[in-house]
C-alpha cells in the first residue's frame, strides 16, 4: 500500500498515481504549496462562473507540481518566450515543456470583463481548447472554475480562489 502524501489516499503498492487525487505519488513530503493545489480540485457550480471581487486566478498545470498564481491584470496573454526583442507573454509556460507542447509564442488570452473570466485563441498553430472543445481564433469563451484548457497539448486546470479560502491551507 502506498499513502498518497498529498491527500492521503490508500494506493495500491504498484501504483505511480493516486487514485484519490491524480497525483504523481511522491517518496518525499509535500510541501505546502503542493498541499495547495490538492485543495484545487474541481468544484463546478453555478456560482463559479463569476470572479469574485477578491479572488485569484490559479493555474494547474499537468506536468507541474505546484498551481500557478496568475498575476492581476484584467487581459494576461498565455503562451512561450521567443527570440529577444519579440513581445514576450504575460504567463510564460516554457519552463513546463511549452515547445515540446506546441505552445504558440502568442497563443491565449484570460480577460476578465463584468465578473467573467474570458479564455481565446490568438490565432495559435496547435489551437486552444477548453474543456475538450476547441475554440476559433479570435472567440471568447466564458471559462468556469475547475475548466480544463489546453495550449496545443499542454492541459492545464483553472481554478478561482478567495485569498481568505488560501490563507486557510
Amino acid at each position: 500500500m502506498k499513502l498518497c502524501s498529498i491527500c492521503s489516499y490508500k494506493n495500491d503498492a504498484t501504483a505511480i498515481y493516486c487514485a484519490g487525487c491524480g497525483r504523481r505519488l511522491l517518496e518525499a513530503t509535500p510541501t505546502e504549496q503542493q498541499r495547495l493545489s490538492w485543495k484545487l480540485t474541481p468544484r463546478t457550480t453555478w456560482g463559479d462562473m463569476r470572479l469574485p471581487q477578491n479572488a485569484v486566478l490559479m493555474m494547474q498545470i499537468l506536468t507541474a507540481l505546484e498551481p500557478l498564481m496568475l498575476p492581476k491584470m484584467e487581459r494576461l496573454v498565455i503562451g512561450r518566450a521567443g527570440a529577444s526583442g519579440l513581445r514576450h507573454p504575460d504567463v510564460d509556460l516554457t519552463s513546463w515543456g511549452a515547445v515540446r507542447y506546441g505552445v504558440s509564442r502568442l497563443h491565449a488570452a484570460l480577460e476578465i470583463r463584468d465578473d467573467a473570466v474570458f479564455l481565446s485563441d490568438l490565432g495559435s498553430t496547435n489551437g486552444t481548447y477548453l474543456n475538450a472543445r476547441r475554440l476559433s481564433p479570435g472567440e471568447d469563451r466564458i471559462v468556469c472554475s475547475g475548466d480544463q484548457l489546453c495550449f496545443g497539448n499542454l492541459m492545464a486546470h483553472v481554478y478561482f480562489r478567495s485569498l481568505a479560502e488560501l490563507s486557510n491551507v
